[in-house]
């Protein structure tokens, strides 16, 4: 050979011979010791640098020996190679050395590297990285490297001080809360508004390290009931009234939240609210009377028929800033 070698690879050694006589033998010799079989090539392997190979040929009837030059091994060391064992999608890492040679990708749809050695990483899945010394023309690659998935996470777009409300993931990981005195979170996910604000929470996953953080996360104030009144105080059967509510802190323009029916019952205690849940609403007598059980005159033809339908609906009463129940 005329070329330096790199470590672990191998390499053939040939004899040239000329006037090789009757019936040629060849023996080789590696470090003084015989090596090899009687044949013109030898392949070493696991060279050495500075390891000496030469060969023999002895020939004809009296056996005559011709030993050949020798030959000192240059055997380069392979680079050393460092990588980090795993990396999240859309992150970048560093790999070693950072100079004196180029980096190539085993699949660039997973992650790329440039020849500074920093890598990006653009997909799960593993890849290996292969560095090549310019100086020596050795190549060594790195040990695998895992690219995890972000988490996915999701959260409400708005919680009211002291209620509750979940994250996902509610496993595998841990929540954080960007600010914890608006709004705080377990490691379940579990989220608790304390004050007025906005709020995001980050999820780190256990077994990748890789984190992902959800939208803001409004939280706002409870409503506080100002006052309340009903026009007119007093309805029959197929009349109206209002029940004006003024309400601080009230932000839906539109929304059912009680609906009593008045053809239930006897007394305003076995009224039927049908309030959603977690609407407390009660109706005093103080406030409207109950006329539904009197007794009524029989006419014929009927005056009317039978009302069988509930009150209609609470809506935001923008003009009022309140709420209005029609009945």
């Amino acid at each position: 050979p005329s070329t330096a070698i790199c470590q672990g690879s191998s390499i053939t050694f040939s004899a040239t011979t000329a006037n090789a006589g009757i019936n040629p033998h060849f023996q080789w010799y590696k470090n003084g010791v015989p090596v090899g079989t009687d044949n013109t090539t030898y392949i070493g392997t696991s060279l050495t640098n500075g390891e000496t190979i030469y060969v023999t040929l002895s020939s004809g009837p009296c056996n005559s020996f011709k030993t050949s030059n020798t030959i000192t091994a240059i055997v380069n060391p392979l680079p050393t190679v460092t990588a980090p064992t795993k990396i999240c999608v859309n992150a970048t890492a560093n790999l070693s050395p950072t100079t004196g040679g180029t980096w190539i990708s085993s699949n660039t749809a997973i992650a790329t590297v440039t020849n500074g050695g920093v890598i990006t990483a653009k997909a799960p899945g593993t890849v290996t990285f292969t560095y090549t010394n310019s100086s020596t023309g050795c190549s060594k690659t790195t040990s695998v490297v895992t690219v995890y998935a972000l988490p996915v996470v999701t959260a409400p777009a708005d919680l009211c001080i002291n209620a509750t409300k979940v994250l996902s993931p509610t496993s595998g990981g841990v929540w954080t809360s960007s600010n914890p005195s608006v709004a705080t979170v377990n490691n379940a996910g579990v989220i608790t508004g304390v004050s007025v604000g906005n709020a995001s929470f980050t999820f780190i996953d256990t077994v990748s390290g890789c984190s992902s953080t959800t939208s803001s996360v409004t939280i706002k104030a409870l409503p506080v009931i100002v006052s309340a009144t009903a026009t007119p105080a007093t309805v029959c059967s197929g009349d109206q009234s209002s029940l004006d509510v003024i309400a601080q802190g009230a932000v839906s323009t539109s929304t059912t939240i009680v609906n009593y029916d008045f053809n239930s019952g006897t007394s305003y205690a076995n009224l039927v609210s049908n309030a959603v849940t977690g609407i407390t609403s009660v109706i005093s007598s103080t406030n409207l009377s109950f006329n539904t059980n009197n007794t009524g005159v029989v006419t014929t033809p009927a005056a009317f028929t039978n009302n069988t339908t509930a009150g209609d609906y609470l809506i935001a009463d923008l003009q009022t800033l309140g709420w209005k129940v029609m009945y």
